[in-house]
């Protein structure tokens, strides 16, 4: 005999389902570099932050919030020059990545403005 409890629990339903949303996008995210090369690693990770700073102020001057500025990336490598198959030492290099998030009506704007002060 079937009691009613054992009914509810015999019962199943399972339901399967996908949706799709298409929306244009409203955002963009822009890398931007900053390379400086110096004889000494320390004046050229100065040269560096010194530029990274002035780039990030002028993105903050056209509407960037700091929020939507981050490091992604920071080397320091030395380089090298072969000349007659010896190798010859040039100094450092140094980089470093941001990547900026901002409105897709500012992206022209953003890039213009990195390239103008540094990156």
């Amino acid at each position: 005999m079937h009691t009613q409890a054992n009914l509810l629990l015999e019962r199943n339903i399972k339901v399967y389902g996908m949706g799709t949303i298409l929306v244009e996008p409203d955002t963009a995210e822009v890398q931007i570099g900053v390379v400086t090369q110096n004889m000494e690693a320390q004046i050229a990770q100065q040269e560096n932050a010194m530029i990274v700073q002035e780039v990030i102020h002028s993105l903050q001057n056209i509407g960037v919030v700091q929020e939507n500025i981050q490091t992604i990336d920071y080397s320091i490598f030395p380089q090298y020059d072969y000349v007659n198959g010896l190798q010859q030492f040039k100094g450092y290099q140094v980089t470093i990545m941001l990547a900026v998030t901002t409105s897709l009506n500012l992206i022209g704007e953003v890039i213009d403005t990195a390239i103008r002060n540094g990156g």
